[in-house]
C-alpha cells in the first residue's frame, strides 16, 4: 500500500508539470562519482543524484536528467515533466527514468 501511495504521488507530480528537455547539460554529465549520492532500490536497481545549484541531476539507466524542484507535501520533489524524483526520511523513488521503475530506494543496500 505504501508503494502505491508513493507511485501515485510521483505520477501526480510528473503529470502536473510542463514538459522540459530530459537530457541534462554537459556540465551535469561531467559530475564526478564522488559528488553523487547512490540510491539502492528494490529489484537490484540503482541510480545516482547530484545537486547542481537549484537543479538536481539524476543518472539512471545510462541517461542523465536535469530536474527542477517542485512543491511537495512530504519531503522534497523534483521533476522535468517526464521524470519525477521524490525523497523523504532516507527513502527515495524515481519515476519515468530509463531502467526503472525505481521504487523503495535507500542510501544503503538492503
Amino acid at each position: 500500500m505504501r508503494t502505491l501511495a508513493l507511485v501515485a504521488l510521483l505520477l501526480t507530480t510528473a503529470c502536473s508539470q510542463p514538459s522540459n528537455s530530459t537530457v541534462a547539460s554537459t556540465a551535469a554529465a561531467n559530475t564526478t562519482a564522488a559528488d553523487r549520492t547512490t540510491w539502492y532500490c528494490e529489484g537490484q536497481r540503482t541510480f545516482e543524484v547530484s545537486a547542481d545549484g537549484e537543479k538536481l541531476n539524476v543518472y539512471a539507466g545510462g541517461q542523465t536528467y536535469n530536474l527542477s524542484e517542485t512543491p511537495s507535501q512530504n519531503g522534497v520533489s523534483y521533476t522535468d515533466g517526464h521524470v519525477a524524483y521524490w525523497e523523504h526520511q532516507d527513502m527515495a523513488a524515481l519515476d519515468g527514468a530509463a531502467g526503472g521503475p525505481y521504487g523503495q530506494c535507500w542510501r544503503t543496500p538492503q
